[in-house]
């Protein structure tokens, strides 16, 4: 059979995607789209000239099913495949938009380093509730807004691509333990989307605290290590101060980053203000990349799962 249906992520996956580890591991609940029996991976060796040949097969338990259950398969078509992702994708959204603020959090504070442990419920009841940091952060929700909409959901996934390469040695093989890349950024294209929404705006406003403090976190650490990247002379202070400052003197650095000029940095014409407001955006996108989407499905099933 050329396709298998996950019961974890809803959708029908085709043989040649899944790898042997996915099926051997139960990872995403992986049977027989017919008769929902589990199945197995089965990988024909190829001539020299001619691709391997991949398909799912039925243990011997389940043979009985087998000419049937491929009978049926074969006649699932492409349009079959997409309108049942199209339905799954809409109700796992469900999920990940219940538990957003919450995963986001857990996540900040399970680094690989200990790094986030200083940034207490304490730091954060100071973002939530600055004005002058509800002022700035307000804007940046327009701005966010403005470009979701504008854009299309290749350029969304180029935007994804372009600051996963920002990403550390440990956040990459972090990433590596949850769904294929592709679903990944997939499902953080759908919930930047809906982060752009007017009922979103509480998980938009908890992302970005998250960010903020994160690039903070990582200039800080740029400093430590003595890897400089240029930046932290003009943006730590602003990153440290800006939450606790007056509006008047917050309107005062931002101005003056506006000021300072970034385009050596970049070979591009910049400011300062400009590598901040990019840099924070890059932030929220490695964030919603990042989080367990896996995990999140796998605690919103019934906890028994098919049996091999």
């Amino acid at each position: 059979m050329k396709f298998g249906k996950s019961l974890l992520l809803g959708e029908l996956l085709k043989a040649d995607a899944v790898d042997y580890n996915d099926v051997s591991e139960n990872r995403f609940w992986i049977v027989c789209p017919s008769c929902s029996e589990a199945i197995f991976k089965v990988v024909r060796n190829a001539e020299a000239e001619t691709p391997p040949l991949h398909y799912f097969s039925h243990y011997e338990a389940s043979k009985a099913y087998a000419s049937d259950c491929e009978l049926r398969v074969g006649r699932i078509t492409q349009h079959d495949v997409e309108q049942l992702a199209i339905q799954s994708r809409a109700q796992k959204l469900k999920y990940f938009i219940t538990s957003l603020q919450k995963v986001i959090h857990e996540e900040f504070l399970n680094p690989f380093d200990g790094r986030t442990q200083i940034f207490t419920d304490s730091y954060f009841r100071v973002l939530s509730r600055s004005g002058t940091f509800c002022w700035y952060r307000n804007m940046q929700h327009q701005d966010f807004v403005k470009l979701i909409k504008k854009m299309s959901d290749e350029e969304i996934l180029a935007w994804f691509d372009y600051n996963m390469g920002g990403m550390g040695k440990e956040e990459k093989q972090y990433l590596s333990t949850h769904l294929s890349i592709e679903t990944q950024k997939r499902i953080s294209l759908d919930l930047a989307k809906h982060l752009a929404t007017d009922q979103a705006r509480p998980s938009f406003d908890c992302l970005f605290n998250h960010a903020f403090t994160w690039f903070r976190i990582r200039l800080e650490n740029n400093v430590t290590t003595n890897a400089l990247s240029g930046i932290e002379e003009d943006l730590l202070p602003v990153l440290k101060t800006l939450p606790t400052t007056s509006r008047r003197k917050g309107i005062l650095m931002l101005a003056r980053l506006q000021q300072t000029d970034h385009s050596e940095l970049y070979d591009v014409p910049c400011d300062a203000l400009h590598t901040l407001e990019q840099a924070l955006q890059g932030e929220m996108l490695r964030i919603l990349i990042k989080l367990p989407y896996l995990q999140i499905l796998r605690e919103s099933m019934p906890h028994k799962t098919p049996a091999l």
